[in-house]
């Protein structure tokens, strides 16, 4: 898993905006991301576990965007950039944990996945 930080600020007030986390993604991170996304939407999620563990870095980069109360698992976005066409990128999987929405977090994390890492 390679961790990236983020340019620009990293926190938002109360909150803490992880670094971005490009995948392969460390199982147990992977089971926390599920785990989420299943509790905010009810269902799993549709992209299928092993795409975070690598089984498609061959072809796409993806990353996740976290944002974090604590330990809390607050807030995601996704960025998928398909290798042959990196043009074009799709944003996913933004998801605010209820207790926390209407704070704008998922502005926040969607802003994050749009400036570039170093």
């Amino acid at each position: 898993m390679r961790v990236r930080a983020l340019d620009g600020p990293q926190l938002i007030v109360g909150y803490r905006m992880t670094a971005r986390f490009d995948v392969p993604l460390e199982p147990t991170l992977v089971r926390e991301l599920v785990d989420f996304w299943t509790y905010i939407w009810d269902e799993p999620p549709d992209v299928p576990y092993a795409v975070y563990v690598g089984s498609e870095v061959e072809h796409n980069e993806h990353s996740v965007f976290l944002v974090r109360n604590g330990d809390r698992l607050v807030g995601t976005c996704t960025l998928n950039v398909p290798r042959a066409v990196p043009t074009v990128s799709d944003l996913g999987a933004v998801a605010t944990h209820p207790d926390f929405r209407n704070r704008g977090l998922s502005t926040r994390v969607c802003e994050a996945a749009g400036r570039p890492c170093s």
